[in-house]
């Protein structure tokens, strides 16, 4: 596999920007990154596993997110929903609560654009204090990326 982080240009520490298409609908993709169950079966990098969620994906509503890692330790991220714009905005808080990351607020933006013959799913998360967070995160929406693409074509 290609790292991720190779072609990053340097100072990137204010945010990571991801763009991939999918051959689905929108409004498909939206209900992916929304829905607890479906975010359940997917979400987070390679070998990690929702431990619990409760992700209720309304404006203003607050979510956390535990997952547990391949060596046994927890993660866990919680944050508050800023815009949810079915089926092309969806942005939030996101901060670590539990885990060896920053507990620095960033923010989370994602996009759903239709184009033919499906969707360009844009990420932006943002605001952190460091290239080695910013490159943590780029893998871990790389292999989110990988798993939402892999779990809506099983």
């Amino acid at each position: 596999m290609t790292d991720p982080t190779a072609g990053r240009p340097p100072f990137a520490s204010q945010g990571v920007t991801l763009t991939r298409r999918f051959p689905d609908e929108p409004a498909t993709l939206f209900r992916a990154f929304t829905d607890a169950e479906a975010l359940r079966q997917w979400w987070g990098p390679r070998d990690f596993r929702i431990e619990a969620i409760d992700f209720p994906a309304v404006v203003g509503a607050t979510y956390r997110v535990t997952l547990r890692a391949p060596d046994g330790s927890r993660w866990a991220h919680e944050g508050q929903f800023l815009e949810v714009d079915p089926p092309g905005r969806l942005a939030y808080t996101w901060r670590w609560v539990e885990g060896p990351l920053s507990r620095v607020e960033t923010l989370v933006e994602l996009g759903f654009a239709a184009v033919p013959g499906g969707t360009l799913l844009t990420v932006s998360h943002s605001r952190f204090e460091s290239d080695a967070e910013c490159d943590a995160h780029l893998v871990g929406w790389t292999d989110t990326f990988d798993r939402v693409g892999a779990w809506l074509h099983r």
